[in-house]
């Protein structure tokens, strides 16, 4: 816990901040002792710059400071002088004289008008806040300038650079983009001024946690914790969160902690982030679903084939995503900054949709030569069983990977056997290829499980003479002596005898290996023989 000097602490509901908050203080002690001085707290939407103005606004009334606070609206951009009104209290029902008559020149009852009338109302203001400072020192807060009216960040430079010498701290907040040119403005005036900034990034996993178990009144377990990992460091994605799977009945206590008794997001939570959306143009949402329909990280090049744009155009339209922080850019790579905005923009798409959606982005990148397991995810989540171009293609691409990558080709036979309707006729052989691929990916225990459990069913006649070759392999891999010569002994009468050599000579080690070295040696003779006689010297071999 961070303590302010006095002794106070001042930095409840704050987590992960010890250094900016140091920062914070400094600026008040400045101020008490009569220097002026201002500081600029920068962040993402949600990232807790008003947390930490409330730590900072705490300890100045510890000290005995005079606070005034405003905050920007979007509503209330064309509103003259709305967020200093708002802190200094100017309206013309004010109970101070002066702030009336300030209330009342900025809602234009009286003459000047035009820019005389602003340049009068800013040195009134000046004025208010100057004779505030003589009185005590003053925090003046302005919030979420990025909001605010042309007026008022104006009339917040002239303050700061017409009081350098009143015991003043002026501290406002804003996000980094997308700013309009009079912010940036200040935010120079500001620099200019020699004023502090502080630039608030994602807390750290352990410093979520820690605020998710002072929100839960215990530390959450490893499930609801992974889920949390999901904001991105953003406080108020986190605390969104927790809230909306503690309104729909989705938490639980346990021994050692608080547990998530799902995967799934919340549906409140969801609608949050989507209703947070909306501000942004349709055609960036538009990109925004097929992005995520893509999955949480993307390559440019993806995703411009499945949109049918060029990558250019792709950038161009997500840029107000990038200006909001949703996305992050890498090395021609498309990802969402936040996996549970990821999640709720996905999770918002009708089913029906997003099936479709995910069958047009496999063909897509069928067509721009992606890889073929990002094709083979997104063939099964838009195909429904029975969709036999999707086996086809799927099988196609296993047999194509082969040799040269069979772990890939185990994971597309998966994805075609999953979409085959229950008694199919192929299944049978799609399940040999199965374990044929896993001997060669080097998964020997779960090859002769399978080739086992469909030994032990009825099954076509063609696949059974494959799967005992398979299984006598798996099985002699394993040195699974006992099972291999049970095997053997069933199966020979059906071999050619191309097929019988092989599995007479793992015989020959099997019988070996259980001490009968006679009977191995039998077994070998036997094999040759067979070899011989098939005139094929590679089996003699």
């Amino acid at each position: 816990m961070t303590r302010d000097p006095v002794g106070v602490s001042t930095a409840r509901g704050v987590v992960g901040r010890g250094v900016e908050l140091a920062t914070a203080y400094e600026a008040l002690r400045a101020a008490a002792e009569g220097r002026s001085s201002s500081l600029l707290i920068e962040g993402d939407a949600g990232i807790g710059k008003t947390r930490m103005v409330g730590a900072i606004v705490e300890a100045a009334r510890a000290r005995g400071m005079s606070v005034l606070s405003g905050q920007a609206h979007p509503f209330e951009r064309t509103r003259p002088f709305g967020v200093v009104a708002s802190a200094l209290g100017l309206e013309r029902r004010s109970a101070d004289p002066r702030r009336a008559a300030v209330g009342a020149l900025i809602a234009g009852d009286s003459a000047p008008t035009g820019p005389g009338l602003q340049y009068r109302v800013v040195e009134e203001i000046v004025d208010v806040v100057e004779a505030h400072c003589t009185e005590r020192p003053v925090l003046l807060v302005a919030e979420d300038l990025h909001w605010s009216d042309a007026a008022s960040l104006g009339t917040i430079s002239t303050v700061v650079r017409r009081l350098p010498l009143s015991a003043l701290l002026v501290v406002v907040t804003v996000r980094p983009v997308p700013l309009s040119a009079d912010v940036v403005r200040l935010v120079e005036d500001l620099h200019d001024a020699r004023a502090t900034s502080v630039r608030l990034g994602p807390l750290a996993p352990a410093d979520l946690r820690t605020l998710a178990a002072d929100h839960l009144g215990a530390p959450p377990g490893p499930a609801l914790s992974a889920m949390l990992a999901g904001a991105g460091g953003n406080p108020l994605l986190a605390l969104a969160l927790l809230r909306s799977l503690a309104d729909e009945g989705m938490l639980r206590d346990t021994e050692n902690g608080v547990e998530t008794t799902s995967t799934e997001l919340p549906s409140a939570l969801g609608e949050l982030v989507v209703r947070r959306l909306r501000d942004l143009p349709d055609e960036t949402l538009e990109l925004l679903r097929v992005a995520a329909v893509l999955g949480d990280a993307v390559s440019l090049r993806d995703l411009a084939a499945v949109a049918r744009l060029s990558q250019t155009e792709v950038a161009v339209r997500l840029g107000p995503a990038y200006d909001a922080n949703l996305l992050q850019a890498g090395d021609e790579q498309v990802s969402f900054r936040h996996q549970l905005v990821h999640d709720a923009i996905h999770g918002h798409i009708p089913n029906p949709v997003r099936r479709a959606l995910h069958r047009e982005a496999a063909v897509a990148l069928m067509a721009a030569g992606a890889d073929p397991l990002d094709i083979a995810d997104h063939l099964v989540l838009g195909a429904g069983r029975g969709d036999e171009e999707a086996v086809a293609w799927l099988l196609a691409a296993a047999r194509k990977a082969g040799d040269r990558s069979p772990s890939v080709s185990v994971e597309l036979l998966r994805r075609a056997e999953a979409l085959l309707p229950g008694g199919h006729p192929d299944a049978d052989a799609v399940a040999v290829e199965i374990v044929q691929a896993l001997l060669r990916a080097g998964q020997i225990a779960e090859a002769g499980a399978r080739a086992e459990a469909v030994l032990a069913r009825r099954h076509a006649a063609e696949v059974d003479t494959p799967l005992r070759l398979s299984l006598v392999g798996a099985l002699a891999l394993q040195n699974r002596a006992d099972e291999l010569v049970a095997v053997v002994q069933d199966s020979l009468d059906g071999l050619n005898p191309g097929e019988q050599v092989p599995v007479l000579a793992q015989q020959s080690w099997a019988l070996t290996y259980q001490g009968d070295p006679r009977a191995g040696e039998e077994s070998a003779r036997r094999a040759l023989a067979v070899a011989e006689e098939t005139g094929h010297a590679g089996l003699a071999v």
